[in-house]
């Protein structure tokens, strides 16, 4: 087996870009090298999406959370027909994760956050998909509101706000209703902080 680092095993041959729409994707074709020394050629499809920032806002006094349900058009496609629930999340914009995470609360959620906590920067589909999700917990109570949110109308979105009891989001992932696997991360998380 080969101990050679990964980088140099790897050879970009080709790199075309197949749309360049909402997120572009990009068709590659490399040589790799095996472990076990034989190389091939491969091609991967890889959807070039910048990183996200996602956080889940909790008020220990009262034991809540807040989340957010929104149209999202893969998961309707598969039959799923109802809002998602999620974790307040968005793009990082020339900015650092946390100031972009302080930008989306307040535009999605409505909320001033605080204690900012970096729970994982992670890649939530790492075969197709370029994007890490730098994931945090915060702390937030009523005063906190500072906006209507809802999200950004300009940019299609149309995020109803959920203030739930802690226990009632984490039972949300049993039922299933909670899919979203940032969400997920972020709520188990939080169960083993308490």
């Amino acid at each position: 087996m080969s101990d050679k680092p990964l980088k140099d095993r790897v050879t970009l041959v080709s790199s075309d870009m197949l749309a360049d729409d909402w997120v572009p994707l990009v068709k590659h074709t490399i040589d790799y090298e095996r472990r076990d020394g034989r190389r091939e050629r491969l091609t991967r499809e890889v959807y070039n999406r910048p990183d996200a920032c996602a956080v889940l806002p909790y008020d220990s006094a009262r034991g809540t959370v807040l989340l957010i349900r929104q149209l999202r058009l893969p998961v309707f496609l598969k039959g799923d027909e109802e809002p998602m629930w999620e974790a307040c999340a968005g793009v990082i914009e020339n900015e650092d994760p946390e100031q972009a995470i302080t930008r989306e609360a307040i535009e999605e959620l409505g909320y001033q956050l605080h204690d900012l906590h970096l729970v994982t920067a992670m890649y939530a589909s790492p075969a197709s998909f370029g994007e890490r999700v730098w994931c945090y917990t915060a702390t937030y109570e009523p005063s906190d509101k500072v906006a209507s949110g809802g999200g950004a109308s300009g940019e299609g979105e149309d995020i109803e706000v959920v203030e739930l009891a802690f226990d009632n989001a984490y039972a949300r992932i049993a039922t299933g209703e909670i899919t979203d696997a940032k969400t997920i991360l972020l709520l188990q998380h939080l169960k083993l902080s308490l």
